[in-house]
């Protein structure tokens, strides 16, 4: 066959390799464009991702604003409050002769007196089993003093 089509069949060997190099590129081709696609759908879901985080980070920004602004909100008020507790001073309970009474701190130190001496922190004071300041003295009469000097405080502002 060789010595009858010699060059035809040496020709058809070429073709046939050239075509199997052809399909080779083909398929490395096809390749591309499955890499390419998935490339293409990689980029895409980045994007997504991306978007996704940028929103939850604005989100989170305001939130985080939000709680910033309430805290200092918040911190006035307390200020307020201990600017309040100031004026007004710590709450007292008293047992006077038997009677329970309460009054600020403030109420009884404002004058130069014995509770003003006895409530500034420098003496013990004797405490009832509920905790209350016990002032062995008239109840009635103790009574008139505290609505005496509670006529000289004025009325916080707000």
């Amino acid at each position: 066959i060789n010595a009858e089509y010699g060059d035809g069949v040496g020709e058809i060997e070429n073709l046939s390799h050239k075509t199997n190099k052809n399909r080779n590129f083909l398929d490395m081709s096809e390749g591309q464009d499955i890499s390419n696609l998935e490339s293409e759908k990689l980029e895409q879901a980045f994007k997504n991702l991306t978007e996704t985080i940028k929103s939850e980070k604005k989100k989170l920004s305001e939130e985080l604003s939000s709680q910033r602004e309430e805290k200092k909100r918040l911190e006035g008020e307390i200020e307020a409050m201990k600017s309040l507790k100031q004026q007004w001073g710590n709450i007292i309970k008293l047992n006077v002769g038997g009677k329970k009474f309460s009054t600020s701190k403030s109420n009884l130190t404002k004058y130069v007196s014995k509770l003003s001496t006895m409530f500034s922190g420098k003496y013990d004071l004797v405490l009832d089993d509920d905790d209350y300041v016990f002032i062995d003295r008239d109840p009635k009469a103790f009574g008139h003093v505290l609505n005496l000097s509670l006529i000289h405080i004025s009325e916080p502002t707000r």
